[in-house]
C-alpha cells in the first residue's frame, strides 16, 4: 500500500495519543483522517466507520464545521461504493452546514463532491455549474488543491459530452496545478486523466505516454483505483490503431482491480471496453456476453451515459452479425436514453453542441440499419430527426433562442404528414463515411 499503509500508521499514533489525553477535537481529526487514507487505499468499510466515529465526535462538540465535513467524508465513501442517491444526501447536507456557518472552502468542497455525483449519473449540466462554482470558490479563497480538482472534473465533464478541446484545456490546468502543490497520487490520476484528453483529439502517442506516467505514480504510491484507470485508459488507445490483443490485455488487468476493490461502476467500463476490443477481433459471440454485462451494472448503478453506450455498443455488434431487428431495437433504446441525458442538459446549449455530436452516431446508425431493412420512409423520418436537433442546438447558440421546440419532444406527425409540407422532388442526403445516401420525394 506504499504511502496510505505509512499514512494510516501516523493516524493511528495520532489516533492512540488523542484518546490517551482525552483530546477530543484531536481523536476526531484522527478518525477523519485514518477514514480518508482507507478511502484512498480502498477499504472503503474501514472509512465509513471512522467517518461515523469522525461525525459523532463532532455532534458532541457541536462543532457544525466539523459534522459538516463529516457528511462530506461519508458522501465521497458512498460515492466510492456508487450509491450516488446516498452520498448526494450528504453532500447537500455538507453544502447547506457550510453555507450556514460561512466555511467558503468547505462550500467549495460541497460543490466538487455534488458535481462528481451528478457526472457519475449522467446528469453533466448540474456537474458542470457545481464545478464552476467550486473553481470560483477555490479561486476566491486561494485553495490551489481545490482549484485543480475543480479543473479535472470539468475536465472529464467536458469530455463525456465530446468537447475536447476544452477538456484538454482544463486537464492541461489540473496537472499543472497538482504538480506545484507536489500531491503525488492525484498527480497520477491527473497525469492519466490528461492522457484520455489527448486519446479525445487523436493524439494516441502522447495519450499513452501520459497514461504510463499515471500509471507509473499510482504504483509508486499504492493507489489501486488510479492503477486500474491506467489500465483502462491504456488499452483505449491500442484500441484506436487496432491493436485490440493489446487492448484486451489492459482491459482485463483494469477488470481484475476493480473487482478486487469492488468498484462496480468500473467493473461495467471494464466490461464495455472489453466488449469493444472482441468485436474488434470479430468474436461477437464473447463481444454480446461482454456488454450484456455492461448494460446491466450500468442499469444497477444508475449510469445512465453507460446504460447508453452499451445500448450502442451491443446495437453495432448485432448489424455487424446482420441481426437487423436486435441492432434495431438497441439503437432505439439508445436514442431514447440519449434524449433523456439531453433533457438534463437543458438551457446548456455549449454542452448540448458538443453533446449532439457524440450521439448524432447513434442517429446515424438508427437510419442506417432501417435503410438495410428497407424501412426507406422511417430511415429518412430518422435522420431527418438527428440533422435538426444539431442545427436546433446550434442557433439556440448563436442566436440565443431558446423558444426553439426540441425534435426529442412528442409528435405524432409522421413522413408522410411532413412530405406534404416540402416542395415537390425534394432531395435529401444522408452521409456516413464515404457513403451517400439520396431520399428523394415525387409528388
Amino acid at each position: 500500500m506504499g504511502d496510505f499503509k505509512k499514512a494510516i500508521d501516523y493516524h493511528k499514533k495520532h489516533l492512540d495519543i488523542a484518546i490517551e489525553k482525552g483530546d477530543k477535537i484531536g481523536e476526531g481529526a484522527a478518525y477523519c483522517n485514518l477514514g480518508r487514507a482507507y478511502r484512498w487505499s480502498d477499504d472503503i468499510k474501514q472509512a465509513l466507520g471512522f467517518h461515523n466515529s469522525d461525525l459523532c465526535i463532532a455532534k458532541e462538540l457541536e462543532d457544525k464545521a466539523g459534522e459538516g465535513n463529516s457528511y462530506g467524508n461519508l458522501g465521497n465513501d458512498y460515492e466510492s461504493l456508487r450509491n450516488f442517491k446516498q452520498a448526494m444526501e450528504y453532500h447537500k447536507k455538507h453544502l447547506s452546514i457550510a453555507k450556514e456557518v460561512g466555511d467558503r472552502a468547505g462550500e467549495g468542497d460541497a460543490y466538487g463532491n455534488l458535481g462528481r455525483a451528478y457526472r457519475a449519473t449522467g446528469d453533466f449540466r448540474k456537474s458542470k455549474e457545481y464545478h464552476l462554482i467550486q473553481l470560483n470558490i477555490a479561486k476566491e479563497v486561494g485553495d490551489r488543491v481545490g482549484e485543480g480538482l475543480a479543473c479535472g472534473s470539468l475536465g472529464k465533464v467536458y469530455h463525456s459530452v465530446g468537447d475536447f478541446q476544452k477538456s484538454f484545456y482544463y486537464m492541461t490546468k489540473a496537472l499543472s496545478i497538482v504538480k506545484e502543490v507536489g500531491e503525488k497520487a492525484r498527480e497520477g490520476r491527473a497525469s492519466d486523466n490528461l492522457g484520455r484528453a489527448f486519446q479525445g483529439v487523436g493524439h494516441f502517442n502522447q495519450a499513452i505516454k501520459y497514461h504510463n506516467q499515471g500509471l507509473s505514480i499510482s504504483k509508486e504510491v499504492g493507489d489501486r483505483i488510479g492503477e486500474g484507470r491506467a489500465y483502462s485508459n491504456l488499452g483505449t488507445p491500442y484500441y484506436g490503431v487496432k491493436d485490440f490483443k493489446e487492448a484486451i490485455r489492459y482491459h482485463h488487468m483494469h477488470l481484475s482491480i476493480v473487482k478486487e476493490v469492488g468498484d462496480k461502476a468500473g467493473e461495467g467500463d471494464a466490461y464495455g471496453n472489453l466488449g469493444r476490443a472482441f468485436k474488434g477481433l470479430g468474436n461477437f459471440d464473447i463481444a454480446i456476453e461482454y456488454h450484456n454485462q455492461q448494460l446491466s451494472i450500468a442499469k444497477q448503478v444508475g449510469d445512465m451515459s453507460g446504460e447508453g453506450n452499451a445500448c450502442f455498443a451491443l446495437g453495432c455488434v448485432f448489424d455487424s452479425m446482420e441481426s437487423l431487428q436486435e441492432a434495431l431495437d438497441y439503437f432505439r433504446s439508445s436514442i431514447q436514453i440519449c434524449n433523456e441525458m439531453r433533457a438534463l442538459l437543458k438551457s446548456d446549449t455549449a454542452l448540448n453542441i458538443s453533446f449532439s455530436r457524440v450521439y448524432q452516431n447513434v442517429y446515424t446508425a438508427l437510419w442506417r440499419t432501417l435503410l438495410k431493412l428497407q424501412t426507406t420512409d422511417e430511415a429518412l423520418f430518422v435522420a431527418e430527426q438527428g440533422r435538426a436537433q444539431a442545427l436546433i442546438d446550434l442557433m439556440k447558440f448563436q442566436l440565443d433562442a431558446e423558444s426553439l421546440p426540441s425534435t426529442s419532444d412528442e409528435s405524432k406527425e409522421t413522413i408522410f404528414d411532413v412530405s406534404n409540407k416540402v416542395p415537390a422532388q425534394t432531395v435529401f442526403v444522408g452521409l456516413k463515411s464515404n457513403t451517400t445516401n439520396f431520399w428523394v420525394i415525387c409528388k
